[in-house]
């Protein structure tokens, strides 16, 4: 498929992006694309991807509903309770989310704070910790997987969440001694 190749590198697409179908069809599509060798001439390639799956067509779509019938015939995938246990470990450890709300936030079921403050206070926090801060839209993401709800404020056409306020600027929260 690479002719020549020597090394190839594919990363994922970075979280809250999606992929280039454009791309990804022109690649996988069958038409010819222009292509050249680092310092060489352009030539024409002919993607064949398309034209050898074709042929495993049948063999695959055994293999996809064989693979379903065993997944639900067993009630899902079941990881071993060492695996549980070793995930759940690691996701409570990994978790810089939570540990913000728990060091800068308290629940109140009253309460209504804003995305941007939220944000500026996991963003205080999270550089304080020397952690990777993101996006807005991917605090609002996880704020949603656990269970807070978005709201827009009654009074201003602003979004936050309800149920959550913050407690510790982020930038006066105690650090541990060295």
């Amino acid at each position: 498929m690479l002719r020549g190749t020597r090394f190839v590198l594919v990363s994922e697409i970075d979280e809250g992006r999606m992929w280039n179908m454009m791309l990804i069809n022109r690649i996988t599509g069958g038409d010819p694309l222009i292509a050249r060798v680092m310092r060489g001439d352009p030539f024409e390639l002919v993607p064949e991807l398309r034209t050898k799956l074709r042929a495993e067509w049948p063999a695959i779509m055994r293999w996809l509903i064989d693979g379903a019938v065993h997944y639900f015939e067993k009630g899902g995938l079941l990881p071993p309770q060492s695996v549980k246990l070793s995930t759940t470990d690691y996701l409570e450890t990994e978790n810089e989310v939570a540990d913000w709300l728990r060091e800068c936030t308290k629940p109140d079921p009253n309460a209504w704070t804003s995305s941007a403050d939220l944000f500026a206070s996991w963003s205080s926090w999270a550089k304080s910790a020397g952690t990777y801060v993101g996006l807005q839209k991917r605090l609002a993401s996880t704020l949603r997987d656990m269970g807070y709800q978005p709201a827009h404020n009654s009074k201003k056409p602003i979004r936050g969440f309800r149920g959550l306020v913050i407690t510790v600027s982020a930038a006066n929260r105690p650090t541990a001694d060295l």
